[in-house]
Protein backbone atom coordinates (compact mmCIF):
# COMPACT_ATOMS: atom_id res chain seq x y z
CA UNK A 1 0.00 0.00 0.00
CA UNK A 2 2.68 2.21 1.36
CA UNK A 3 4.64 1.31 -2.09
CA UNK A 4 1.80 1.96 -4.37
CA UNK A 5 0.99 6.11 -2.45
CA UNK A 6 5.13 6.26 -3.08
CA UNK A 7 4.69 5.77 -7.33
CA UNK A 8 1.73 7.19 -7.52
CA UNK A 9 3.11 10.66 -5.48
CA UNK A 10 6.36 10.13 -7.85
CA UNK A 11 3.95 9.89 -10.76
CA UNK A 12 1.80 13.13 -9.83
CA UNK A 13 5.22 15.20 -8.99
CA UNK A 14 6.69 13.86 -12.18
CA UNK A 15 3.56 15.12 -14.16
CA UNK A 16 3.98 18.39 -12.39
CA UNK A 17 7.71 19.00 -13.55
CA UNK A 18 6.84 18.12 -17.00
CA UNK A 19 4.14 20.72 -16.78
CA UNK A 20 6.19 23.31 -15.38
CA UNK A 21 9.19 22.73 -17.78
CA UNK A 22 6.89 23.17 -20.56
CA UNK A 23 5.68 26.30 -18.89
CA UNK A 24 9.02 27.32 -18.75
CA UNK A 25 9.79 26.22 -22.19
CA UNK A 26 6.69 28.34 -23.30
CA UNK A 27 7.93 31.25 -21.45
CA UNK A 28 11.27 30.93 -23.09
CA UNK A 29 9.65 30.73 -26.50
CA UNK A 30 7.58 33.73 -26.45
CA UNK A 31 10.64 35.56 -24.74
CA UNK A 32 12.56 34.57 -27.86
CA UNK A 33 9.71 35.44 -30.48
CA UNK A 34 9.42 38.91 -28.21
CA UNK A 35 13.30 39.45 -28.65
CA UNK A 36 13.33 38.44 -32.10
CA UNK A 37 10.57 41.10 -33.53
CA UNK A 38 12.16 43.50 -31.38
CA UNK A 39 15.79 42.69 -33.37
CA UNK A 40 13.69 42.67 -36.83
CA UNK A 41 11.47 45.66 -36.19
CA UNK A 42 15.33 47.07 -35.29
CA UNK A 43 17.09 45.87 -38.45
CA UNK A 44 13.97 47.44 -40.22
CA UNK A 45 14.27 50.92 -38.91
CA UNK A 46 18.12 50.97 -39.20
CA UNK A 47 17.59 49.98 -43.19
CA UNK A 48 14.87 52.86 -43.61
CA UNK A 49 16.85 55.08 -41.45
CA UNK A 50 20.23 54.76 -43.97
CA UNK A 51 18.26 55.01 -47.20
CA UNK A 52 16.54 58.24 -45.39
CA UNK A 53 19.69 59.31 -44.82
CA UNK A 54 21.44 58.37 -47.86
CA UNK A 55 18.79 60.49 -49.95
CA UNK A 56 19.10 63.20 -47.43
CA UNK A 57 22.92 63.11 -47.62
CA UNK A 58 22.85 63.72 -52.01
CA UNK A 59 20.54 65.97 -51.66
CA UNK A 60 22.89 67.98 -49.29
CA UNK A 61 25.16 67.20 -51.59
CA UNK A 62 23.71 68.50 -54.52
CA UNK A 63 23.00 71.54 -52.43
CA UNK A 64 26.53 72.38 -52.14
CA UNK A 65 27.44 71.24 -55.35
CA UNK A 66 25.04 74.30 -56.58
CA UNK A 67 25.90 76.79 -54.15
CA UNK A 68 22.09 76.86 -52.60
CA UNK A 69 22.72 77.68 -48.84
CA UNK A 70 19.35 78.14 -48.17
CA UNK A 71 18.82 74.39 -48.79
CA UNK A 72 21.93 73.65 -47.19
CA UNK A 73 21.18 75.08 -44.36
CA UNK A 74 16.86 73.89 -44.25
CA UNK A 75 18.46 70.07 -44.30
CA UNK A 76 21.29 70.81 -41.48
CA UNK A 77 18.55 71.92 -39.75
CA UNK A 78 16.50 68.63 -39.55
CA UNK A 79 19.53 66.67 -40.22
CA UNK A 80 22.75 68.03 -38.20
CA UNK A 81 23.83 64.76 -38.29
CA UNK A 82 24.41 64.64 -41.78
CA UNK A 83 27.19 66.91 -42.07
CA UNK A 84 29.71 64.06 -40.65
CA UNK A 85 28.33 61.33 -42.67
CA UNK A 86 30.86 60.01 -45.49
CA UNK A 87 30.41 59.29 -48.91
CA UNK A 88 32.73 56.51 -50.47
CA UNK A 89 35.41 58.60 -50.80
CA UNK A 90 35.67 59.88 -47.54
CA UNK A 91 34.40 63.31 -48.09
CA UNK A 92 31.73 64.18 -45.82
CA UNK A 93 29.40 67.36 -46.34
CA UNK A 94 31.87 69.60 -44.53
CA UNK A 95 34.78 68.96 -46.66
CA UNK A 96 32.66 69.31 -49.70
CA UNK A 97 31.69 72.65 -48.57
CA UNK A 98 35.22 73.57 -47.66
CA UNK A 99 36.13 72.24 -51.26
CA UNK A 100 33.46 74.42 -52.52
CA UNK A 101 34.76 77.45 -50.04
CA UNK A 102 30.86 78.08 -49.52
CA UNK A 103 31.75 79.67 -45.86
CA UNK A 104 28.22 80.71 -44.69
CA UNK A 105 27.12 76.60 -44.55
CA UNK A 106 31.05 75.60 -43.05
CA UNK A 107 30.11 78.07 -40.40
CA UNK A 108 27.02 76.87 -39.85
CA UNK A 109 28.34 73.62 -39.82
CA UNK A 110 31.21 74.38 -37.20
CA UNK A 111 28.21 76.23 -34.96
CA UNK A 112 25.69 73.43 -35.07
CA UNK A 113 26.10 70.63 -36.09
CA UNK A 114 28.96 69.27 -34.16
CA UNK A 115 31.47 68.76 -36.85
CA UNK A 116 35.40 67.16 -36.65
CA UNK A 117 37.76 69.51 -38.23
CA UNK A 118 40.08 67.34 -37.85
CA UNK A 119 38.50 64.90 -40.08
CA UNK A 120 39.85 63.95 -44.02
CA UNK A 121 39.37 62.73 -47.12
CA UNK A 122 40.55 58.91 -47.80
CA UNK A 123 43.47 60.88 -49.50
CA UNK A 124 44.72 62.99 -46.38
CA UNK A 125 43.52 66.19 -47.56
CA UNK A 126 41.58 67.97 -44.72
CA UNK A 127 39.12 70.66 -44.28
CA UNK A 128 42.19 73.27 -44.12
CA UNK A 129 43.49 72.14 -47.34
CA UNK A 130 40.27 71.68 -49.21
CA UNK A 131 39.97 75.09 -48.91
CA UNK A 132 43.51 76.07 -49.67
CA UNK A 133 42.50 74.06 -53.10
CA UNK A 134 39.20 75.98 -53.81
CA UNK A 135 41.46 79.49 -53.04
CA UNK A 136 43.99 78.89 -55.67
CA UNK A 137 41.47 77.16 -58.50
CA UNK A 138 39.41 80.38 -58.26
CA UNK A 139 42.77 82.58 -57.82
CA UNK A 140 40.86 85.89 -59.29
CA UNK A 141 38.34 85.65 -56.12
CA UNK A 142 39.30 87.67 -53.58
CA UNK A 143 37.41 85.66 -51.17
CA UNK A 144 39.63 84.32 -48.76
CA UNK A 145 36.71 83.98 -46.02
CA UNK A 146 36.70 80.21 -46.04
CA UNK A 147 39.91 80.06 -45.06
CA UNK A 148 39.68 82.75 -42.44
CA UNK A 149 36.82 80.51 -40.95
CA UNK A 150 38.72 77.60 -40.50
CA UNK A 151 41.59 78.70 -39.15
CA UNK A 152 39.50 80.77 -36.04
CA UNK A 153 38.40 77.15 -35.66
CA UNK A 154 41.91 75.82 -34.99
CA UNK A 155 42.38 74.12 -38.09
CA UNK A 156 45.30 72.19 -38.73
CA UNK A 157 47.28 74.36 -41.34
CA UNK A 158 50.28 72.36 -41.79
CA UNK A 159 48.34 68.67 -42.46
CA UNK A 160 49.06 67.17 -45.59
CA UNK A 161 47.82 64.66 -47.64
CA UNK A 162 48.67 60.92 -48.33
CA UNK A 163 50.98 62.31 -50.93
CA UNK A 164 52.93 64.43 -48.26
CA UNK A 165 51.66 67.97 -49.75
CA UNK A 166 51.23 70.69 -46.92
CA UNK A 167 48.32 73.81 -48.04
CA UNK A 168 51.96 75.68 -47.95
CA UNK A 169 53.22 73.10 -50.81
CA UNK A 170 50.14 73.49 -52.68
CA UNK A 171 50.07 77.73 -52.70
CA UNK A 172 53.56 77.69 -53.81
CA UNK A 173 53.55 75.01 -56.11
CA UNK A 174 50.53 77.14 -57.89
CA UNK A 175 52.27 80.53 -57.01
CA UNK A 176 49.53 81.91 -54.98
CA UNK A 177 51.67 84.91 -54.06
CA UNK A 178 49.04 86.55 -51.12
CA UNK A 179 48.25 83.41 -50.29
CA UNK A 180 51.53 82.16 -49.02
CA UNK A 181 52.07 85.31 -47.24
CA UNK A 182 49.42 84.85 -45.30
CA UNK A 183 50.71 81.26 -44.16
CA UNK A 184 53.99 83.03 -43.22
CA UNK A 185 52.21 85.34 -41.15
CA UNK A 186 50.74 82.55 -39.32
CA UNK A 187 53.66 80.73 -38.62
CA UNK A 188 52.90 77.63 -41.20
CA UNK A 189 55.66 75.26 -40.93
CA UNK A 190 58.26 75.75 -43.72
CA UNK A 191 60.41 72.87 -42.53
CA UNK A 192 58.88 70.44 -45.36
CA UNK A 193 60.20 68.51 -48.45
CA UNK A 194 60.26 69.27 -51.37
CA UNK A 195 60.79 72.75 -49.96
CA UNK A 196 58.39 75.31 -50.97
CA UNK A 197 60.31 78.03 -51.93
CA UNK A 198 61.79 74.95 -54.40
CA UNK A 199 58.40 74.16 -55.52
CA UNK A 200 58.00 77.83 -56.54
CA UNK A 201 60.97 78.18 -58.50
CA UNK A 202 60.53 75.09 -59.93
CA UNK A 203 57.52 76.00 -61.71
CA UNK A 204 57.78 79.63 -62.72
CA UNK A 205 56.64 81.61 -59.59
CA UNK A 206 59.87 83.61 -58.96
CA UNK A 207 57.97 86.55 -56.90
CA UNK A 208 56.09 83.63 -55.07
CA UNK A 209 59.80 82.11 -54.67
CA UNK A 210 61.18 85.37 -53.92
CA UNK A 211 58.59 85.87 -50.71
CA UNK A 212 59.69 82.31 -49.65
CA UNK A 213 63.53 82.60 -49.66
CA UNK A 214 63.19 86.60 -48.13
CA UNK A 215 60.90 84.04 -44.90
CA UNK A 216 63.93 81.33 -45.37
CA UNK A 217 66.13 84.04 -44.82
CA UNK A 218 64.65 85.86 -41.90
CA UNK A 219 64.04 82.24 -40.35
CA UNK A 220 67.62 81.56 -40.32
CA UNK A 221 68.52 85.25 -39.08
Amino acid sequence: MLFNYIVLSFKCFKFWFLLKMFDIAIEILVICVSLFTIICSLMLYILSKQRHDSSFLLMLDEALENNDVTSCILLLKKYPYLANNSFKDGYTPFLRACLFGNTQVVKYMLDFCKVDIRKCTSNKESAFYLAVYERIKNKSSRDASCIHTLYHANADINAATVHGYSPIQLAAMFGHTSLVRWLLTKNVNMNVFPSPYILAKSQGHHDTAMVLKNANLKAIE
